[in-house]
């Protein structure tokens, strides 16, 4: 199987910058939205969503095979 599992994404995660793991690891992982972790962590839901997207583009950049499966779903949503 081609896709890489929570384990893998898990490891890729610890090369994050801490503010950006912990908040992928609570919305990915564990399901919180970007209002839940907005109050959890007084910051405002951009901010929250901005950390999160900083935090893709990082693991996209450590692991390529992330940005095919991002194209890969977002292909198979065409049809």
């Amino acid at each position: 199987q081609d896709d890489l599992s929570q384990i893998e994404v898990r490891q890729l995660c610890e090369k994050l910058p801490e503010e950006e793991r912990i908040l992928f690891i609570k919305r990915y992982f564990e399901g919180f939205d970007s209002t839940q972790l907005s109050a959890m962590y007084k910051l405002p839901p951009s901010t929250i969503r901005s950390r999160l997207a900083s935090a893709r583009r990082k693991l996209r950049m450590y692991n390529p095979e992330l940005e095919n499966q991002k194209k890969e779903n977002r292909d198979s949503n065409k049809m």
